[in-house]
C-alpha cells in the first residue's frame, strides 16, 4: 500500500471518530452523525498580479467528501466535519511557455455553527466557522513533489448555506485559507505576489444524516 492509500484510509477512520466524538457530546434534541460529498472549484489567491497579468490564473475542479456530527448548542447547532479537500491552482504562462498546476491533498476540520430554520420536510440553513487543514500531498503539473516548498497546516475560515431536505442537505460554501501556502518567501520582486498567495475555495456538496438522535 502506498503512502497515498494510507493516508487516504487515515482520513476515512479520523472523519468518522471525528463525527461521532462530536454527536456523542452533551447535547439537545437536535444531533446525529453523517455524510458528505461534492466537487471543489478552487484556485490560488494575488496569482493575477504576476507578471503584470500576463499569467492566468484559472480554478481547478477537485474533490471534497467525508463525515460529520452536529449537535445542539441552545438556539444554534454547531456541526464538526472531518474532509478530504483537493485544492490548488492552474494556468498558463506567457509568451507560450506552457500551462502550470498545483495539485493540493489535505484533511480539513471545518468548525462550523449554523442557524436552522425547523420547517417541516425543508429547511433552509446558514453557518460559519473556522477550518484547520494539514497539508497530505502536493504535485506540480508533472507529478513532482512540491510539499517541502509549502506550509503543512493552514487555518482559514468558511461560510456557507444550504437546505435540508428530510435527510439529505445540499449547501454551497466558500472557504477562505488565512495562512499564505509558501513555507519561505520568494527573493525575487517580480515574483513577491507568491508571497501572500493563499487557498480560495467554493465547494458544492450534498450530504446525508445516517443517524439522529
Amino acid at each position: 500500500m502506498n503512502r497515498f492509500a494510507t493516508w487516504m484510509m487515515m482520513i476515512l477512520a479520523m472523519s468518522l471518530l471525528l463525527a461521532t466524538t462530536a454527536a456523542a457530546l452533551p447535547i439537545g434534541p437536535s444531533a446525529g452523525i453523517g455524510i458528505k460529498g461534492g466537487l471543489n472549484l478552487a484556485k490560488a489567491s494575488d496569482l493575477d498580479a504576476l507578471a503584470d497579468g500576463k499569467i492566468s490564473n484559472d480554478t481547478k475542479t477537485g474533490l471534497i467528501g467525508g463525515a460529520y456530527g452536529k449537535f445542539a448548542l441552545g438556539p444554534i447547532n454547531a456541526q464538526i466535519e472531518g474532509l478530504y479537500s483537493m485544492k490548488g491552482s492552474k494556468g498558463s504562462l506567457p509568451l507560450g511557455l506552457g500551462d502550470w498546476e498545483t495539485n493540493l491533498h489535505y484533511f480539513e476540520v471545518p468548525m462550523l455553527l449554523k442557524l436552522e430554520l425547523p420547517l417541516p420536510a425543508v429547511g433552509p440553513y446558514l453557518y460559519a466557522g473556522p477550518t484547520f487543514s494539514y497539508l497530505l500531498k502536493a504535485e506540480n503539473e508533472a507529478g513532482d513533489d512540491i510539499s517541502d516548498a509549502l506550509k503543512s497546516t493552514e487555518w482559514g475560515l468558511a461560510i456557507g448555506g444550504g437546505v435540508n431536505i428530510l435527510q439529505f442537505n445540499v449547501e454551497v460554501r466558500y472557504s477562505m485559507g488565512l495562512t499564505e501556502l509558501l513555507e519561505n518567501d520568494t527573493a525575487a520582486p517580480e515574483f513577491s505576489a507568491l508571497n501572500d498567495t493563499k487557498n480560495r475555495t467554493i465547494s458544492v456538496m450534498v450530504g446525508y444524516d445516517l443517524l439522529t438522535f
